[in-house]
């Protein structure tokens, strides 16, 4: 997970970019992508903390560093990112909503959670 946005990270601060809020490609979504598989054994969570962001966020920290990117507004960005992941109680406290959906994900049974659509 998150090959796509190292690959991005890679080009991006050695390359100009053009950015737009057009679409001017598509992204194929199954069941078997890389995603879903990881949605399905619990290791992602969309909008919720997960391993795999943390880990491409300490691997981000890494990369910029071994570059040499001095760039405060990118780093400040970074460590904004990576906030949440060093004090996950905050994190959640800030978001009462979504503290109630992960408890809710994870305590209610499959069909009641199918039936409220958590």
């Amino acid at each position: 997970m998150y090959e796509d946005q190292a690959f991005f990270a890679k080009v991006y601060l050695k390359a100009a970019v053009f950015v737009t809020s057009d679409c001017w490609d598509w992204y194929r979504q199954h069941s078997n992508n890389c995603c879903s598989m990881a949605e399905q054994a619990g290791k992602y969570t969309p909008g919720h903390l997960n391993p795999a962001h943390l880990t491409f966020l300490n691997w981000l920290s890494k990369y910029l560093s071994q570059q040499g990117v001095k760039d405060t507004e990118l780093w400040d960005a970074l460590q904004k990112r990576l906030w949440s992941y060093k004090h996950p109680i905050l994190y959640y406290l800030s978001r009462p909503k979504l503290l109630v959906r992960l408890i809710a994900q994870r305590t209610l049974p499959v069909t009641v959670r199918h039936w409220f659509q958590i």
